[in-house]
């Protein structure tokens, strides 16, 4: 991540702007933290996909439970209410889905970023007489982050 920094740095200053922008989320535990019904409604009317593909993925998402076994002893079951699998190979797609709305704002701004399993970095370089666009496109981050029903926590630098 320092370096990703460094040559930010260096691009910001050598397109003769003076300021960098820099946006982490870091959304802790997010593949557990993902919204069946958001999720579901995002799949059928932002991607279109309807029917018996998505009551298949209805399926695969709830009733779900998990127990506890240590040693000889076995909590009771509890049922998932969210969350996606982990271990599948559909997961990191749902949650790529999921938090899809996080991309038109990433256009939106014309934001670089990078993207890691539990996190995300954003970054800008810009003119100060722009902050106020910087400002409103971290407080639509958050509105994003709030409307997904993702547990965020939103920490932002001005270098």
């Amino acid at each position: 991540m320092l370096i990703t920094c460094i040559k930010l740095g260096q691009k910001g200053v050598n397109n003769n702007k003076n300021t960098v922008f820099l946006l982490l989320l870091d959304l802790s535990a997010s593949f557990d933290t993902v919204d069946h019904s958001i999720l579901l409604s995002r799949l059928s009317s932002r991607f279109g996909i309807k029917g018996t593909v998505l009551a298949r993925l209805r399926s695969y998402l709830t009733s779900r439970k998990q127990f506890v076994n240590v040693n000889k002893g076995k909590s009771s079951q509890r049922l998932l209410e969210r969350g996606v699998p982990q271990g599948s190979g559909l997961s990191p797609l749902l949650y790529l889905l999921y938090t899809s709305a996080l991309a038109d704002i990433i256009k939106r701004y014309n934001l670089e970023y990078h993207f890691y399993a539990d996190g995300t970095m954003l970054y800008v370089a810009f003119r100060t007489d722009c902050l106020d666009r910087m400002v409103e496109c971290k407080t639509t981050i958050e509105q994003c982050v709030r409307d997904g029903h993702q547990q965020a926590q939103i920490k932002s630098r001005q270098d």
